[in-house]
């Protein structure tokens, strides 16, 4: 679940973010405790319902099934269009190839490493953690190397939107970070993992999930700073991905471009995975008629394909996560909706306090939206 935290769409919207200096960094803290807020809270109902959260939502509004499964499989093919496209950026980062040839690669690693892993959930989880460590390794390796301290002192670190440029790379952030589908991919991990577990031998091992939900979005976090430092440091790496790669090789070395590139295709590649996953568990739920998993990323990777060979890769997956964002309201209803429907007797999930608080988390998350709508009337 941790690896969708540095996919992709967190590699662009930190690294536009690093345009504007350290003054986004409170944005991506704020977005990190959100997403670890509603992740525990999804922790506790997979946990003590026995159910992922699509399967009770489904269950729940079958009037409405298909209108919810087409929203939240929105959320999932959005995701995986930054990913697909994340991954043929790294390809052409490292070789010098056309972006058609670049996708067509890109597809093919997508569907290798899924394949590989295909029905295995815990080699699917080894092979992430690997990938995962090596993008967290790469990462730190680079930030330490760099010396990464603000240039004008710890002012830089206020909060604030400096212009609606700004308040647009916020929204990013939060779609990037808070992620909707990684909401139904966690519940459907945990449910998947307490199967044939009784309700006493499931609340054992909440606590559990939820230390490692905390130990391991902590980790994403760490890396999602240091990305958006290293932009920082760089001055203008914010404007493509191209443009990082190339400020770093002639700041630094080849070696430090290429370790760039290849964390960039790591986490896409890693992070395709992931959102499969969550497709999986939506077309469960939702769908009346069977989509293979392939078949739904070809959905996904063909626009992104095409797009990609016409337009600014960074602008299509800032825009994705921007999506995200907007994608967020629903899926928040339903998980509140359901959270609140199980506080009755023995069924308790949650404090009414901490229902409140994961309320509160996510009326910000609309908040951001609402005010990028109100930065655009303007």
């Amino acid at each position: 679940m941790s690896i969708g935290y540095v996919d992709p769409g967190n590699w662009a919207t930190d690294l536009a973010a690093g345009a504007y200096g350290y003054r986004l960094l409170w944005v991506v803290l704020f977005a990190s405790v959100t997403a670890m807020i509603l992740q525990i809270a999804v922790v506790r109902l997979a946990t003590l319902t026995g159910s992922d959260l699509a399967s009770l939502a489904s269950r729940r509004g079958r009037r409405g099934a298909l209108a919810l499964g087409a929203i939240f499989e929105g959320a999932v093919i959005t995701a995986d269009i930054a990913e697909f496209a994340g991954t043929a950026i790294g390809i052409r980062l490292l070789l010098p190839l056309p972006m058609p040839a670049a996708a067509a690669i890109a597809l093919l690693a997508m569907a290798g490493v899924f394949l590989l892993n295909r029905g295995q959930l815990r080699g699917v989880e080894t092979t992430l953690i690997v990938l995962l460590a090596i993008i967290a390794g790469a990462v730190g390796w680079q930030a330490a190397r760099f010396g990464l301290l603000p240039r004008s002192g710890w002012a830089d670190f206020a909060p604030q939107i400096p212009d609606a440029g700004a308040m647009l790379i916020a929204v990013g952030l939060i779609g990037a970070t808070v992620m909707p589908h990684n909401l139904f991919l966690h519940s459907a991990l945990v449910a998947k993992q307490n199967a044939g577990r009784d309700a006493s031998e499931r609340k054992a091992t909440g606590r559990f999930y939820a230390r490692e939900t905390i130990v391991a979005l902590g980790l994403a976090t760490v890396v999602n700073l240091a990305i958006l430092a290293i932009a920082a440091h760089l001055g203008t790496a914010g404007d493509t991905f191209h443009h990082a790669f190339a400020v770093i090789g002639s700041h630094w070395s080849t070696a430090d471009s290429i370790v760039f590139g290849g964390a960039l295709l790591v986490s896409g590649l890693a992070s395709s995975v992931s959102a499969t996953m969550s497709s999986e568990s939506v077309i469960e739920s939702f769908s009346p008629v069977p989509m293979p998993p392939m078949l739904r990323r070809a959905v996904a990777a063909i626009p992104a394909t095409l797009v990609l060979c016409i337009a600014d890769p960074m602008r299509l997956i800032l825009w994705t996560q921007t999506a995200l964002a907007f994608f967020l309201p629903p899926v928040l209803a339903v998980l509140l909706m359901e959270l609140w429907f199980h506080q009755r007797g023995e069924e308790r999930l949650l404090s009414t306090f901490s229902i409140v608080i994961a309320a509160s988390a996510g009326a910000l998350c609309v908040g951001f939206d609402a005010a990028l709508i109100a930065f655009a009337l303007r």
